[in-house]
């Protein structure tokens, strides 16, 4: 519970992600989304999305950007 613990936010809000999360990778679309994994020693080190859903009319959105304690503030977020 990633949240839960460096954030204070509670199950609801984790089960929110995970759904949401779920719903995208079911609609996913090559051509206008995307998924990117900071993979390090065969360990997943962070994440981040990019939702087009909608990037004809309100613009795509960032989502599920997230780094592992051990990244963070390391520069990896920048480039």
């Amino acid at each position: 519970m990633y949240y839960r613990e460096h954030a204070g936010f509670g199950l609801i809000f984790e089960a929110r992600v995970a759904t949401e999360l779920a719903e995208f990778v079911r609609r996913c679309d090559r051509a206008r989304d995307g998924i990117w994994l900071l993979l390090s020693v065969g360990r997943i080190e962070g994440s981040v999305v990019i939702d087009g859903a909608d990037a004809q009319g309100a613009g795509a959105n960032l989502r599920w950007f997230i780094f592992s304690d051990a990244l963070r503030g390391t520069g990896w977020g920048t480039s």
